[in-house]
């Protein structure tokens, strides 16, 4: 393959069991699926998880085995329910949940990204997620000011996974949207692969420079995978598929309906596929309600 251009079968090779891997993406949105569903596929085990506003991204692999631990700020089918996976697995101890609230998560991969050992951040002084879930936090005092603050330390990750709008072959990715931690997760990591709608021309990224987030040195991995984020959104390509979160909402409550949906959608040869399995009829739908979605753009 040419440049950064890699097969989606090679994300195997970037990933070791018993890493830490970050997920982008929020909520409903930009979440690398087709990356995930090949995690699984690949057999990828003991993985500790690290998500900012999760939704089936974080619950599909949990459900999988995949995971040892995850690292949180939230996880939900939201308009769709609780995330079964994940609230069954805590339920019975089988999986570590650790809690954060979004300024430490995003605190600690910027000292990760800055290269530097913590940063200090005012938040959540006060709370108990510090009393209860981390009490293993210092609280330090500026030097400038004498300000409390807390002395967060960096969280950097094995791998980052992400999903962006579109990229060249040398791996310079844009994100004309809102891009949530995707970045932090992205420069806080050791390897970071990304799944793109398009690879377009180095002289179509030089003129649309201003969309650019990661640059070709920040890049280990491209692949091309139109839809790759279904049944979450790419912003400008599609919007969720209400009808397929409704389905997984079904199927994953119980693990026998669980591990058939796994057989139907994820345990296949290709990603190509798993669109089959989601129908032609279904995608242009999505396709045609594309130009209604402007929440984040």
């Amino acid at each position: 393959m040419a440049g950064k251009l890699i097969d989606l079968q090679d994300l195997r090779s970037f990933i070791q069991d018993g890493d830490t891997v970050a997920v982008g993406g929020a909520w409903l949105y930009m979440h690398p699926m087709a990356l995930v569903r090949e995690l699984i596929r690949a057999g990828c085990k003991d993985l500790t998880l690290l998500v900012n506003m999760a939704s089936i991204d974080a619950d599909l692999p949990i459900g999988a085995g995949c995971i040892r631990e995850v690292q949180f700020t939230f996880i939900s089918l939201t308009l769709f329910g609780l995330a079964p996976n994940f609230r069954r697995r805590v339920e019975n101890g089988t999986l570590k949940a650790t809690e954060y609230c979004e300024e430490l998560l995003t605190a600690g991969l910027k000292a990760a990204s800055w290269g530097v050992g913590f940063v200090p951040s005012p938040q959540p002084l006060g709370s108990d997620i510090l009393r209860v879930v981390h009490p293993e936090l210092k609280v330090i005092e500026c030097p400038y000011t004498g300000q409390k603050l807390i002395a967060v330390p960096a969280m950097k990750p094995d791998v980052a996974l992400i999903h962006a709008q579109r990229a060249d072959e040398q791996g310079n990715v844009q994100i004309p949207c809102m891009t949530f931690l995707d970045i932090d997760m992205a420069r806080a990591s050791d390897r970071v692969i990304v799944s793109v709608e398009e690879i377009v021309s180095t002289e179509e990224i030089r003129r649309t420079r201003e969309q650019t987030v990661l640059f070709h040195w920040e890049v280990d991995g491209v692949v091309h995978l139109p839809w790759g984020a279904h049944p979450t959104s790419c912003v400008g390509h599609y919007p969720y598929d209400p009808w397929h979160y409704m389905e997984y909402a079904e199927m994953a409550q119980r693990e026998e309906t669980f591990q058939q949906y796994l057989e139907r959608y994820v345990y296949l040869p290709r990603h190509q596929d798993y669109l089959q399995a989601i129908g032609e009829e279904r995608l242009a739908l999505l396709k045609e309600l594309k130009e209604g979605v402007k929440i984040w753009e």
